[in-house]
């Protein structure tokens, strides 16, 4: 009788600890999501103080490899690279409490702003004729 009730036991506790392990995982899961947004507003912030709005990172964590750093930066200025970069580089340093950190920083170029005409192209009075006899 003991080895049955011993069975009957943990076939009724089997569905808690199922639950409880979802939640504990749940938990993991917004938790990281909130440090990852958390690094992001901070080192958006950082980069802000001193460079003004020159980039717009995105913050991602890999279970292996650390922090990965996205941004697209404007490719033809050197020194506004570099200072992204050591923004970045110390942000991470410091927030980790470590001299190197797991961070891997990909840069993208930004795409040129294409400039917008200052007045409409004037259309052929032709074409407007046509254009109002149709509608």
């Amino acid at each position: 009788m003991e080895f049955e009730s011993f069975i009957a036991i943990v076939i009724a506790v089997i569905p808690f600890l199922g639950v409880g392990g979802l939640l504990w995982a749940r938990e993991r899961i917004e938790r990281r999501r909130l440090e990852r947004i958390a690094r992001q507003v901070m080192l958006t912030d950082a980069i802000h103080r001193e460079l003004g709005a020159a980039a717009a990172p995105e913050v991602r964590q890999t279970r292996r490899d650390g922090w990965i750093v996205s941004m697209a930066v404007p490719i033809d200025s050197d020194a506004i690279v570099a200072a992204l970069v050591r923004i970045t580089h110390r942000f991470f340093s410091e927030l980790d409490g470590v001299d190197t950190p797991r961070l891997r920083i990909v840069l993208t170029p930004r795409a040129r702003r294409v400039a917008r005409l200052a007045a409409p192209v004037p259309m052929p009075r032709r074409v407007a004729g046509k254009l109002s006899s149709a509608a």
